[in-house]
């Protein structure tokens, strides 16, 4: 029982005060948004949700309502409050016990930072040990300590996490009438729950807006509106945004107990909330990777790893994003942009989508069909695979395997003679940073962002791109490729007509149909997709420009309205040209347009498609073109039948749960195919149809297909469980 106030604070052994100890408070480690918002928390090594934050974080109403009901006079005592002691003397000897303690702020965080049994020895030593404190810290210091070490119920420890705890954001947001229910919880942080007690707490905070009132705190309005104010019924989940890349992060960074990300809250959600219901439209191995890179300063303000993460799912804790997998038709257009840099092409450029053979075989297109003469800037914007192969041969394999490496590709590792043409068909691997990573000199000007995965990065203007690995022109050109709208369904194509949003898109997928792909762009954002089985199986229906582009697109219309567009950099123009070779019209020539190329780079040879005998105009193809015409389309020869896939003698290994299936294919013959298994009939695959897709039975099988002329072919497979 306390009794002369300040006279016994004469009779005691001085205890020594260790500002140390005082200035320390337990910290959670946590991942935050360039902004300073929360996305992924972990509990500190004292099994505790506590994340200090500046006085000046904690808005204007907490503070202020803090000191009004815990100790209106802490910014005009010394520490102890003589007044408020006397006053609790003589309550408590009117009570006959204690019923008032007089403490201050400074006393309390002598309190939270000594524990001691609650004695009148203990409460005298608090008392002396806040008087040595107030001659060191300032009130602000003294303010901040306690609101950041005070109990606020559960594993709650500071307001920062009390107010992500109880109301989902940071203290800086709350409202009068929030900062009031935490202030009431410092009184009694269990007997206050309001998840545990709700009428309690209410009654609680409501006699705090009233001496708030009463004290001209808060005007009538702003009463009365705090009274309304619902109370949280249960403690909300700390936040868990972009799981992967924070646990990333913090491997990456082990001596930071706060990691300042680039990412971006508002971004993020939105990306997984778009990746997650993307992934339904297909079973459960299939999953999704998404990375969102800002153009102008190379920071990732977006990242999803695995749409599937947290989910009882195979693969489900792997990080796709970071994964070596095959590109397919991703690649291909960084080869057209060093064939423009180098001027053996520009979008209007006549090649041959017609049979090219390599190896024995030729490459053929996704819907086996050649469409004989076409535009360099046709050819890319529909990823016809021939016209690919022949740029590839006039930049060389050797040269092109160089720009990937400067690129950034760490999958290639072999010399240009391992990968042959199929380099840039996806016969390689690349993961899906690198791949956003490399879009990124197209949005830049040819030169290669440095990605920013931390804010304080972000402060330095230095390093934003690496190197120029192509020209202005040659990047502005590609994007043109890219731009062309007719591969997106009808009811993208009208969503981005009625925004008056522009935008780049490829696409690629892999062989066997493992890995679907899409890159999206537009000058401020590049946004980057994979789907696919984090195990490697084919998968059926999941192509790039079907499984991977809608939701790539969709992201990227998600981040904002602007309809801003590619200017064309000073190292290009435009010039008449021949509209069917694309190249400087000669005396023969027709019809002429409008063309881009890059004043002396771009071969300035006048067109030789067109001349003249006895007077009139003939057309001179070359021989890879005779017998096609413009616009038209040939079917590939049929050829032998042959199986590919599965090869022959081929063992696959497969977990029987997961009811895997693969894609049989076809070289040759002509549609429609009829497949059979053992004997057995299995199904029919007609004309431009996905690869028929069979599912997998342990044992050895014989594979065999008949084709629309009667050929066949077979092939002998194990799958082993």
């Amino acid at each position: 029982m306390f009794f002369g106030g300040g006279t016994l604070l004469l009779y005691h052994t001085w205890p020594e005060i260790s500002l140390e100890a005082v200035r320390s408070c337990s910290v959670s480690p946590g991942v935050f948004d360039f902004q300073g918002e929360p996305l992924r928390i972990w509990p500190s090594p004292e099994e505790e949700w506590s994340l200090p934050v500046s006085l000046d974080q904690m808005g204007a109403w907490l503070p202020r309502i803090a000191v009004e009901v815990e100790d209106r006079r802490f910014f005009s005592h010394g520490g102890v409050d003589f007044p408020a002691l006397l006053r609790a003397a003589a309550q408590n000897f009117r009570a006959g016990k204690v019923v008032s303690g007089g403490s201050t702020i400074t006393s309390q965080l002598v309190r939270l930072t000594f524990p001691r049994p609650r004695t009148l020895g203990a409460k005298l030593d608090e008392f002396r040990q806040a008087l040595e404190m107030e001659k060191t810290l300032s009130k602000e210091e003294i303010l901040e300590l306690y609101l950041n070490k005070a109990f606020f119920g559960g594993m709650l420890r500071g307001v920062e996490a009390a107010s992500l705890g109880w109301f989902g954001k940071p203290c800086k947001a709350l409202s009068p009438g929030e900062a009031a229910l935490l202030v009431g919880l410092l009184k009694g942080p269990t007997a206050y729950r309001p998840d545990r007690n709700y009428f309690g707490a209410k009654k609680r905070r409501d006699g705090i807006l009233a001496l708030l009132a009463e004290r001209g705190v808060l005007d009538e309005t702003a009463y009365l509106g705090a009274l309304d104010e619902p109370l949280p019924r249960e403690m909300r989940p700390f936040p868990a945004l972009a799981p992967l890349a924070s646990d990333r992060l913090r491997r990456e960074h082990p001596e930071k107990e706060r990691i300042d990300s680039t990412l971006d809250r508002k971004i993020q959600e939105e990306l997984q909330r778009i990746a997650s219901r993307q992934v339904r439209e297909f079973g459960s191995s299939v999953t999704l990777a998404a990375l969102v890179l800002e153009n102008a300063t190379g920071s990732i303000r977006g990242a999803v790893g695995n749409a599937r993460w947290g989910e009882n799912t195979p693969g489900s804790w792997i990080d796709c994003s970071r994964v070596l997998r095959s590109p397919g038709s991703a690649l291909k257009p960084f080869v057209y942009a060093a064939a423009f840099d180098r001027g053996y092409l520009t979008p209007d450029s006549l090649l041959a989508d017609t049979p090219y053979g390599f190896g024995g075989r030729h490459p053929r297109n996704f819907d086996r069909v050649f469409r004989g003469p076409v535009s360099a800037g046709e050819a890319l914007g529909l990823s016809l695979n021939v016209p690919a192969v022949r740029v590839l041969r006039m930049i060389r394999g050797n040269v092109f395997l160089a720009f990937l490496r400067r690129l950034g590709f760490s999958g290639f590792t072999k010399d240009s003679s391992h990968y042959g043409d199929a380099l840039v068909l996806g016969g390689c691997e690349v993961t899906l940073e690198e791949l956003v990573r490399a879009y990124g000199v197209f949005s830049s000007g040819g030169r290669l962002p440095a990605l920013k995965w931390l804010r304080e990065e972000e402060s330095s203007e230095k390093n934003i791109f690496r190197e120029r690995i192509y020209s202005p022109g040659a990047a502005f050109l590609t994007n043109l490729c890219l731009s062309r709208p007719e591969r997106l369904s009808l009811t993208t194509q009208r969503l981005l007509e009625k925004r008056q949003l522009q935008i780049c898109l490829k696409t690629g997928t892999s062989y066997g149909m493992r890995d679907a792909w899409a890159v999206a762009y537009t000058p401020e954002y590049t946004v980057g997709v994979w789907m696919g089985d984090p195990g490697g199986s084919p998968l059926e229906g999941v192509a790039g420009l079907r499984a991977a582009a809608p939701g790539a697109v969709e992201m990227l219309l998600s981040l904002g309205e602007d309809a801003s567009w590619f200017s064309p950099p000073e190292d290009v123009s435009r010039r008449e040209i021949c509209v069917l070779s694309g190249q400087p019209p000669g005396e023969a020539c027709p019809a002429t347009s409008m063309g881009w190329y890059i004043p002396g780079v771009s071969s300035g040879k006048t067109c030789s498609l067109h001349g003249r005998e006895g007077g009139n105009t003939v057309l001179r193809w070359p021989r890879e073109l005779r017998g096609y015409e413009r616009g038209g389309t040939l079917r590939e020869a049929p050829g032998k039948l042959s199986i590919v896939s599965p090869r022959e003698n081929l063992r696959i290994f497969t977990v029987p749960e997961r009811k895997e299936k693969i894609p049989l294919r076809t070289e040759g013959g002509v549609p429609p195919y009829f497949w059979y298994v053992n004997g057995m009939y299995q199904g029919k695959q007609e004309e431009g149809e996905d690869p028929y897709f069979w599912s997998l039975r342990e044992g050895k099988h014989r594979l065999s297909v008949t084709d629309g002329e009667g050929q066949t072919s077979s092939v002998v497979f194990t799958v082993v469980h």
